[in-house]
């Protein structure tokens, strides 16, 4: 009877307690959670504030309610409209929250900030219905994304991680051009992955994946895009989309044209340490006008049932395919501390590079458990690089060098992934292999440097496995990659077997997650390698002038890389700090290729090892109209390497901080002004020099974001630069580098009738292609 009595007590008790609180969902109206939105009880009627909350990434919520009395509940979020909801206590089911859309000008603008969601070691990005959707191009909203930066030539850059693998819908972007043929407002969502699993290649450290907003209708639909720039010179770019769907059919094209024009100044300070000791100073200018390229691609998707898919595609690339890139150089050499020579040189560089690539993919599942993905690619390159370097000495013979360099490869791949869930976890297994030929040439007709030819074979076999598993609040992702890889490089048609390498590697991953309310908390292990590209291994010498020469090195070997990686993500705060243990460092060094000093050659060395602390916060909050994202990126390396006769560290800290401020303006405008600054400071041997830049924009969308203006002035102050100062055994090499960054560009886009592309592809040798 007591019991009975005690249980009676403690059920009314925790009804009590339930009564007493206030809980709910928010969605919506597409029956999304919203995020991150404030709660706030208040009493009737004078509107006292009693509790407040906020949702988390579910759109749930929870607060106290101290009595059963008339209160009202108010739920506030930017981009959506207040809602005011009469309460008491208990439970409320799901509230729907309505858009908060203003229409300025035939232009409907949502104000909703994007929403950054920590989940393991991805961090996603939603960008339709945020400001971001009204950026211009993929590449503005990638500036955006904390964690991922980019510079002057638009190359992204993982922090702390480097280059990443890039999808858009699954499909891989081998050019990163395709970046800005993207609209902002075609973006769902983008997923930023610092851990790559088992089934991304060993040399995979960081993949982006962009989703766009899936496609409604059918028929022909496409765009047209036309840009142009100014810097020094005028460039312009045209590219043209079409996608027809019907049915189970997809068929795509897309058709690019390209004439740019480039500029470049870079001072050189070489002092070197032979027998003798020698000194240059080096003004180079050079220049290329009407850089021309052109790139195509075409596929086709069939969707036999909505478990099975299939299709191909296939892409051309030649840039440049005419123009010429022509520059002077003004060289003062000192011996001894005694003048040796002045010389005046002009060379001009006609550089002409084709690429095929074919890609096939199959996608479906076996049975209701079993999925199956296969990739299948080829690819074709091929590339040359013709020169005529004219020298004018004060004191020293006069000297013409024609030079003609050659390169072409093919790559044959295959890649199978198999996925099967496990009650609450998932497993994903399968395999890939590549074999790639790789050809190069060097002719000098004056036989100043020798004329070679080498040749490289690699084939690779990998087998991998990986499970996802939730235990409860947190989350597993782990795996394991085996890969099995054959080296064999020839020098004028002959096997050279000390310059021949296997590799048998096993690389480990491991990543725990796990939400605490609003914030979220991921650490992670992986060991990765990097093998160099193909050109780092190219062991013909090359002519620069008669005092600098550069090579690759077959001896090369691949870096291995363990990295510790913790992550912090609350509401629009992101946080991370990585360690990374890097073993057989590839290292850049100038050494001597005469005895005496007087002429000096580049190549990169391994080192025994290089370690680095990385450091990133991100904060992106809303104020008003006012939408800044503030980026600060630490590194600090530890590192040491031999200059004259000595070690020396090269722990110097290097620091970079980004501003983006967006400003939503009256009329449908979204003004933009950003900058970015680096410290001076150690990457590898190198004594980096500080740089900075200041953009500005202005971009506004018409006829229901069909057509969209882009104006943006880029680096205003001139203030863009890289340089520093390689310090190597017996050489101390100083450079500054400008370019023509300065410039005004202007863009157009027309769409009509969207529709976007099925194509499911992944690509089979993403990281091989990459190094070719």
């Amino acid at each position: 009877m007591k019991r009975s009595i005690l249980l009676l007590l403690l059920c009314s008790l925790s009804a009590l307690l339930n009564a007493q609180k206030l809980t709910g969902k928010l969605i919506d109206e597409n029956n999304q959670p919203v995020a991150y939105a404030n709660v706030v009880l208040l009493s009737l009627p004078d509107s006292t504030f009693l509790q407040g909350a906020i949702s988390d990434e579910q759109g749930a919520f929870s607060l106290p309610a101290a009595d059963n009395s008339a209160k009202v509940l108010q739920i506030s979020c930017i981009g959506y409209k207040k809602l005011n909801h009469p309460c008491t206590s208990g439970a409320l089911g799901t509230l729907n929250l309505t858009n908060d859309a203003i229409t300025l000008n035939e232009t409907v603008i949502t104000a909703r900030r994007p929403v950054y969601r920590l989940k393991g070691s991805s961090l996603t990005t939603t960008v339709q219905n945020t400001l971001l959707s009204t950026l211009g191009t993929g590449n503005d909203v990638l500036k955006r994304i904390p964690g991922i930066r980019m510079d002057h030539e638009k190359n992204v850059e993982v922090f702390g991680k480097g280059t990443p693998l890039i999808y858009i819908n699954g499909r891989l972007v081998r050019d990163n051009s395709e970046l800005d043929q993207l609209n902002s407002n075609d973006i769902e969502k983008v997923e930023l992955i610092t851990n790559p699993g088992a089934e991304y290649d060993a040399e995979v450290k960081a993949v982006l994946r962009i989703k766009t907003v899936k496609p409604v209708g059918e028929g022909l639909g496409g765009s047209v895009r036309a840009a142009a720039s100014y810097a020094s010179a005028a460039t312009h770019t045209e590219m043209l989309n079409l996608n027809y769907r019907k049915g189970d059919w997809d068929i795509f094209g897309q058709l690019m044209n390209v004439d740019q024009y480039m500029k470049q100044n870079e001072d050189i300070e070489l002092d070197v340490k032979g027998t003798d000791h020698w000194h240059l100073n080096n003004l180079t200018r050079a220049e290329g006008k009407h850089l021309r390229g052109i790139a195509a691609q075409g596929g086709i998707n069939y969707t036999i049932n909505e478990n099975h898919s299939l299709g191909a595609n296939y892409q051309l690339q030649r840039f440049p395919y005419s123009g010429t890139l022509n520059a002077s150089q003004d060289f003062e050499v000192m011996r001894n501390d005694a003048l040796f020579d002045r010389i005046k040189a002009d060379f001009s560089m006609d550089k002409r590079k084709t690429v095929h690539k074919v890609n096939f993919y199959y996608s479906g599942k076996v049975n209701e458990k079993l999925s199956i993905d296969f990739n299948a690619d080829y690819l074709s390159g091929k590339s040359s690089d013709k020169t005529i370097n004219r020298e004018t000495s004060e004191e020293q013979e006069n000297r013409q060098v024609n030079s003609l360099g050659k390169a072409d490869y093919d790559l044959y791949a295959g890649k199978l992934i198999f996925s099967y869930p496990l009650g609450k976890s998932q497993l994903n297994f399968g395999g890939e292999t590549s074999r790639t030929n790789h050809h190069d040439s060097y002719r000098n007709e004056q036989e100043i440097v020798p004329s070679n030819e080498n040749e490289t074979n690699e084939t690779k076999f990998a087998g991998f496995l990986a499970w996802q598993a939730k235990l409860g609040k947190l989350s597993l992702n782990a795996g394991l990659r085996y890969e099995h890889i054959s080296f064999d490089y020839y020098e004028n048609g002959k096997k050279q077997s000390d310059q021949c390498r296997v590799y048998n590697n096993v690389y480990p991953n491991i990543s725990l997650s796990l939400p605490s309310g609003n914030s979220h908390h991921s650490l992670s292990y992986t060991a990765k390698t990097m093998r160099p590209r193909y050109e780092q291994l190219n062991g013909n010498v090359q002519y620069s002038n008669r005092y600098m020469y550069k090579q690759g090195n077959p001896l090369l070997r691949p870096e291995t890389q363990h990295d510790i990686t913790y992550q912090y993500g609350y509401r629009f705060l992101n946080m991370s700090v990585s360690y990374q243990y890097i073993k057989n460092y590839i290292s850049a060094t100038r050494e001597l290729y005469a005895d005496d000093g007087s002429i000096s050659i580049s190549r990169d060395l391994n080192a025994d090892k290089n370690q680095r602390l990385n450091i990133m916060l991100s904060v992106s909050p809303e104020i008003g109209l006012w939408h800044p994202s503030f980026n600060v990126y630490f590194t600090q390396q530890f590192f040491k390497t031999e200059f004259q006769q000595g070690m020396m560290s090269f722990n110097n800290p290097v620091a970079s901080f980004t501003l983006n401020n967006d400003f939503t303006l009256p009329g449908g405008f979204v003004f933009s002004l950003t900058g970015d600054y680096h410290t001076a400071g150690n990457e590898g041997p190198v004594k980096t020099l500080s740089s900075g830049a200041l953009n500005i924009g202005l971009r506004k969308s018409w006829m229901d974001g069909r057509l969209q203006v882009n104006l943006d002035g880029s680096d205003l102050l001139d203030t863009y630069r890289r340089g520093g100062i390689l310090y190597s055994p017996s050489c101390k090499h100083a450079y500054t580098d400008t370019y023509n960054s300065r410039s005004v560009s202007l863009s157009v886009l027309y769409r009509f009738n969207a529709t976007r592309s099925k194509y499911k592809g992944t690509g089979a040798a993403n990281d091989e292609i990459r190094r070719l």
